[in-house]
């Protein structure tokens, strides 16, 4: 589905409604980032752009997801967030902007919703290698970044399903609300 059209969501949830029963799950992982930049020389339509995919996107996708929940009573969301939900960093103010308001957009959806039986957490995957940063961490100067950072590498992907599971499965059942680092240790260093 394209995350920023309420038609395109509105029309996969609606797929949805006609293969299952009841929706239990829902991994909100759409998301964008932007060449480094200050925020003084980032355009409008850039900065709009990354956060309607990135925050308006998650919450049209997670709106869909908990109306639908809430009529069964239960459900899990996870946004994805990021390490920057947690902390900031130079040269990314749209990316953290809207990585820091999926903290607070999952906080609110975890109240709001509690007390239907659905949980929704967010998942903060520290630094893990991927199309949008292969570039980046392949040259000397991301490869000298990397060596900087508390566990001197880039996570792997099989690294994020243990917590992943955790938020979406009965083991987590008491897990509500909460942005989960999984970031090796990034976050115990300046970043």
């Amino acid at each position: 589905m394209d995350v920023c059209s309420k038609e395109s969501v509105d029309e996969a949830f609606q797929a949805i409604d006609g293969l299952v029963d009841s929706l239990d799950i829902v991994i909100n992982n759409a998301g964008i980032s932007s060449a480094p930049s200050k925020f003084i020389n980032q355009e409008d339509e850039s900065w709009e752009y990354l956060l309607d995919v990135n925050l308006k996107g998650a919450w049209r996708v997670a709106k869909a997801a908990a109306k639908r929940m809430e009529a069964s009573k239960s459900g899990c969301i996870v946004n994805t967030g990021s390490i920057y939900s947690l902390c900031t960093g130079i040269m990314k103010a749209d990316y953290n902007v809207s990585k820091v308001a999926i903290a607070q957009l999952t906080k609110n959806m975890a109240l709001e919703l509690s007390r239907s039986g659905v949980r929704v957490n967010a998942l903060c995957p520290g630094y893990f290698a991927s199309a949008i940063n292969e570039s980046e961490f392949s040259s000397e100067k991301g490869q000298q970044y990397i060596s900087r950072l508390v566990p001197q590498r880039l996570g792997r992907y099989e690294e994020l399903a243990g917590p992943l599971l955790l938020l979406v499965s009965n083991a987590g059942s008491f897990v509500n609300g909460i942005s989960l680092p999984v970031d090796g240790g990034s976050l115990l260093s300046p970043i």
